[in-house]
């Protein structure tokens, strides 16, 4: 049996999501695709058939997937991967849901009645 060692990546972090673990670990493309292998019950969380996809794996716990075994160690002193690493805040505002574009802006109408088209 092949065995992957995956330390976690960021000293904040004390776990990993199951399915986020099986995207890192390459038997899934993305996190929806690594629920779908879970909810198929293809996964072993010790030994354990799981089928919650976004089950929380620790520090020691060992997740089976076909025949290959992912150990997740805890995060080596305080190291940050680079996949950890979050991209730098922009200097956009919260919300601009309520603010007009200037498409929606109405320009003012001119004084008076609307004009009547009819004879």
């Amino acid at each position: 049996m092949k065995t992957i060692e995956y330390p976690l990546s960021h000293a904040s972090l004390d776990y990993i999501e199951l399915n986020h673990l099986l995207k890192v670990a390459g038997f899934a493309d993305s996190g929806g695709a690594g629920g779908v292998l879970v909810t198929t019950g293809a996964v072993k969380v010790d030994g354990q058939i799981e089928l919650r996809k976004r089950n929380k794996i620790r520090p020691g716990q060992v997740v089976q997937i076909e025949d290959t075994e992912i150990r997740v160690l805890p995060n080596p002193a305080g190291l940050v991967l680079a996949e950890a690493v979050k991209a730098k805040p922009t200097s956009k505002p919260l919300s601009t849901r309520n603010a007009p574009g200037p498409a929606q802006r109405r320009r003012p109408r001119s004084g008076g009645k609307p004009k009547s088209t009819a004879k």
